[in-house]
């Protein structure tokens, strides 16, 4: 009888060290929610801050490198926290329609330019979107994403434009803080 107890003891507290493991690890790995755009293949971004300005950066600059790498971040979570948030498995949302330019000017924002030879495809559950002629999907020539200043994995918009009409809109998923700050920090010129 007593080394059943034993035996009970050891296999709990194994049970008991299995899951402290596996909560560590989940509250270290981190996953990405950026499955749309890789900010450094673009040419330059527009920075706007609604109602203080905006300026043009090229990809040379160091504030488009850091908006780049801001941008970057900003989609990366845990496995634990994105788990708790309901984050984890959300994919994100196309609606193929025509969007008014208010929608998207009247946001801080911020807008890859990508030039014809720099290429820059989207694949968004089996459809293909492209910064250059493609017959096989909707063509755009700069994306521009709106930015907020959330403290959680929230809902952000990236809107795909081709000669400045929008005619796909994608909800996708960022804590956007640190880029929302930097973007205000930034010289910007009267809209």
């Amino acid at each position: 009888m007593n080394n059943t107890k034993k035996i009970a003891s050891i296999i709990a507290l194994v049970f008991v060290g299995l899951i402290a493991a596996t909560a560590i690890l989940l509250a270290i790995i981190p996953i990405s929610f950026n499955k749309q755009i890789v900010a450094s293949d673009a040419v330059g971004v527009t920075v706007k801050v609604f109602d203080i300005g905006e300026n043009y950066f090229t990809r040379d600059t160091n504030e488009f490198k850091e908006i780049s790498k801001l941008y970057d971040k900003s989609h990366n979570e845990n496995i634990l926290l994105s788990l708790f948030q309901g984050m984890f498995g959300k994919d994100a949302k196309v609606e193929e329609k025509h969007v008014s330019s208010t929608t998207y000017d009247s946001a801080t924002s911020i807008r890859f330019e990508y030039g014809s030879a720099n290429k820059h495809t989207l694949s968004i559950k089996g459809k293909t979107y492209t910064s250059t002629s493609n017959s096989n999907g909707i063509e755009y020539t700069s994306l521009v994403v709106t930015v907020s200043n959330s403290k959680n994995m929230d809902e952000y918009t990236i809107y795909l434009l081709n000669d400045n009409n929008c005619n796909c809109s994608i909800t996708a998923y960022a804590e956007q803080t640190k880029l929302y700050n930097y973007l205000t920090s930034l010289d910007l010129h009267s809209a």
